[in-house]
C-alpha cells in the first residue's frame, strides 16, 4: 500500500489561488479559516447584502478538515442519530434541521452547476447498515424519520444484497438526496466563485491574535467589525473535541467488479453499528474509498503524510469481512483530524461582534450552521433560532 498524503490522489492540498496578505488592511467581516465553514459564512453574507467580506487562510483553501474529508454530503447528524434528535427536540424542530441540510444539499449543487465546478459531482443514495443486533436501531431510526417525513426505505434479504453484495448486513436504510463530490476541488472552486464576487481571500496567512478590532498575521494588521471563527482543529474551545479519521482507497473496479459488488449505481454506504463506524462510496474513477475512526486527537502536525495504520488495518479487516470474494488491496490512505461539538448540534457561539462555527462534523452540517450564525450576526430571524437555543 502507497502510505501517501490527498496530495497524491485528488489533488494538491497546498495548491494556492490566492496572494498572501502584504499589507494592513481594512474590513467589515472578517473570516478566519477557508474551509467549509468559513466559505459557507462568506456566501451568506453576500447573500444578505454584505459585500466587504475578507477570508484569512494559514495555508491553502480546503488545505484542513475540509479536503481531507471523504466528501460525502449526506443530511445525517454527525454526533447523534435522527432518532435521538426527534426525542431530545421533536420532531417538528429535527425536521427544520434536516430541511436545513437539504437546504445546504441544493446551494452546492447549484454553486457546482452554474460555475461549472470539476469535481467528480454525483447524485447518489446512501444506505445505513446494520446487522441483527442493531437492527433495532435501524428499525427506531426508520420511525423517526417517518415522524419527519423525511424519505427513507427498508431493505433485507435479497433486496438489501441487490444493493450492497455482502453478506455482513442485515438490515438497512435507503435514503435518497445524497451527492458525493471531491471536497478539495469543490472549496477551491467555491472559493474561486466567491472572489467573482468581491470577497478578498488570502492564503498563506496564519491568523496569529486579535486585540479589540484588529487581527494580527505575520504580513499585517486587519482592522474589522465582526469576526467570524471558523477555524476546525485550531480552536482552543473547550466544547471541541478532536477526533482523527482515516480513509483508504482501492485500486480501480471493474464494471463487472462493481455489479458483483452491488455497487454499479454507486451507493454510499456506513454503518451503524458503533460509535466508530465505516463509510464508503466510490470515486468518480471507479475506486472504492472506505474510512473508520473516532479516536481522540494524535498529534500529527508537522506530519502532512501521516497514516494511523491501527485504522489501515481495521479498514483492511472490514473490506475482506464485507467482501471476501475479492480482492481489494489498498492504494493510498491518509489520516485527518477533524472537530466535534460536545453537543448533539454543532457550536454556533454568538456574542455582539464575534462568531466561532465549528463542530458540525459534516459538511452539510457546516453550511447550515453558517447560514444560522450569519443571521444571528446580522441580527435576522433564521429557522433553526428555536432549535440552537434549546441546547
Amino acid at each position: 500500500m502507497k502510505k501517501a498524503r490527498r496530495s497524491s490522489f485528488w489533488g494538491d492540498l497546498n495548491t494556492l489561488h490566492f496572494p498572501p496578505l502584504t499589507e494592513s488592511i481594512k474590513t467589515k467581516h472578517l473570516i478566519i479559516g477557508g474551509g467549509i465553514s468559513g466559505l459557507s459564512a462568506a456566501y451568506f453574507l453576500l447573500e444578505n447584502g454584505e459585500t466587504d467580506i475578507v477570508i484569512l487562510e494559514q495555508g491553502s483553501i480546503g488545505q484542513g478538515s475540509t479536503g481531507h474529508s471523504a466528501g460525502m454530503l449526506i443530511c445525517e447528524p454527525e454526533t447523534a442519530s435522527w432518532s435521538l434528535f426527534v426525542a431530545r427536540y421533536g420532531a417538528a424542530a429535527a425536521k427544520k434541521y434536516w430541511n436545513s441540510q437539504i437546504d445546504a444539499l441544493k446551494l452546492v449543487s447549484k454553486i457546482i452547476g452554474t460555475e461549472k465546478i470539476e469535481c467528480d459531482f454525483m447524485k447518489q443514495e446512501l444506505l445505513l447498515l446494520g446487522n441483527s443486533q442493531a437492527q433495532p436501531h435501524i428499525l427506531k431510526d426508520f420511525g423517526s424519520r417517518k415522524k419527519m417525513r423525511s424519505p427513507s426505505e427498508l431493505l433485507s434479504g435479497e433486496t438489501l444484497m441487490h444493493e450492497l453484495a455482502t453478506d455482513a448486513y442485515t438490515v438497512a436504510e435507503r435514503v435518497g438526496g445524497s451527492i458525493s463530490v471531491n471536497p478539495l476541488l469543490f472549496a477551491k472552486g467555491f472559493a474561486k466563485y466567491l472572489s467573482t464576487r468581491g470577497v478578498r481571500i488570502y492564503e498563506k496567512t496564519p491568523f496569529i491574535k486579535k486585540k479589540l478590532a484588529i487581527a494580527t498575521t505575520p504580513q499585517g494588521e486587519i482592522q474589522f467589525k465582526n469576526l467570524i471563527r471558523c477555524m476546525g482543529t485550531y480552536e482552543k474551545k473547550t466544547d471541541i473535541k478532536t477526533f482523527l479519521t482515516t480513509i483508504s482507497i482501492t485500486r480501480k473496479l471493474s464494471k463487472k467488479e462493481l455489479i458483483s459488488l452491488g455497487l454499479a449505481d454507486k451507493d454510499m454506504f456506513f454503518d451503524d453499528e458503533r460509535r466508530s463506524y465505516h463509510y464508503g462510496k466510490i470515486t468518480g474513477d471507479n475506486r472504492l474509498l472506505v474510512g473508520y475512526g473516532d479516536v481522540r486527537y494524535v498529534n500529527t502536525h508537522g506530519k502532512p503524510d501521516y497514516v494511523h495504520m491501527p485504522h489501515v488495518r481495521n479498514i483492511e479487516r472490514f473490506l475482506r469481512r464485507a467482501f471476501p470474494a475479492i480482492a481489494l488491496p489498498l492504494e493510498y490512505s491518509w489520516s485527518a483530524r477533524y472537530a466535534l461539538s460536545n453537543t448533539t448540534l454543532p457550536l454556533a457561539s454568538i456574542s455582539q461582534d464575534e462568531v466561532t462555527i465549528n463542530g458540525a462534523g459534516t459538511q452539510l452540517a457546516s453550511i447550515a450552521t453558517a447560514s444560522y450564525a450569519v443571521h444571528k450576526l446580522l441580527k435576522k430571524k433564521h429557522p433553526l433560532d428555536n432549535l440552537f437555543g434549546a441546547k
